[in-house]
């Protein structure tokens, strides 16, 4: 309701701020004659008596309780007497805040790995991150067509359990290989026709340890054939163009 009726302390320079710039109690009982009162936002009601007080976690001050108008006004008998419910309300906004944490973190983990897929998916070669167990944290589509499994399934799955076992052997040891060296490895293979260009890079911790590693693979198939399509014109080109040299010395 404060909010909607914008009625909002932005302010720390009033009685509704001092408990937070003084970190101590703060007692009024003549609020508008009171140096420290800074005024009220419009259409808020009056005030004739205010008790605030610092909220602590620990020695961390997390927020102000303030209560306004009792009859007789306030001291600091009342005040001790209400340090117990400070306790309790401490512990309540250091729960929510911890929880605003956790959804906040979730939040930018959720937009990180959308972020990452959609980054991951306009590779035009296969790309995944696994860990050194071989279990898949992360994967494109081009990927997962590639080895005939969706996203979805590939997830948490050992990536030595989706590919053929004569592959997951060679693998295990070039991966194991990037793991103690720390170091990238590339190298080709060909599978079913087609020539893979592979590169294994490392993804190094805090520690400087290796935890993961990042697996791309690029169909260069292609490419090779038209290199070699351009190798053999340059040949068959230079033997006729000795063979017009030779016309022409006998000429």
């Amino acid at each position: 309701e404060l909010v909607a009726r914008n009625l909002q302390f932005r302010n720390l320079n009033n009685l509704s701020g001092a408990p937070v710039t003084t970190g101590k109690r703060v007692i009024a009982n003549d609020v508008p004659h009171d140096p420290r009162s800074g005024g009220l936002p419009p259409g808020h009601p009056p005030l004739h008596h205010y008790l605030g007080m610092p909220i602590y976690f620990g020695s961390e001050l997390i927020g102000v309780a303030g209560v306004a108008n009792r009859p007789g006004g306030y001291d600091n008998e009342l005040a001790d007497w209400l340090e117990p419910f400070l306790a309790t309300c401490a512990s309540i906004l250091h729960a929510i805040r911890l929880e605003r944490h956790r959804r906040q973190t979730e939040q930018a983990f959720r937009d990180s790995a959308d972020s990452m897929a959609a980054i991951l998916n306009a590779l035009p070669e296969s790309a995944f991150l696994m860990a050194r167990d071989g279990t898949v944290l992360s994967a494109n589509e081009t990927m997962a067509r590639r080895l005939g499994h969706p996203v979805a399934t590939m997830l948490g799955a050992n990536i030595y359990a989706l590919i053929p076992p004569d592959l997951a052997h060679s693998r295990r040891q070039q991966i194991a290989t990037v793991f103690q060296t720390a170091k990238p490895l590339q190298f080709e293979d060909v599978r079913e026709d087609r020539i893979i260009d592979n590169s294994i890079y490392p993804v190094v911790d805090e520690q400087g340890m290796v935890s993961r590693v990042a697996v791309f693979g690029a169909d260069i198939t292609q490419r090779q054939q038209v290199e070699e399509a351009l190798w053999l014109a340059n040949l068959h080109n230079r033997n006729l163009l000795e063979a017009s040299l030779d016309a022409l010395v006998v000429i």
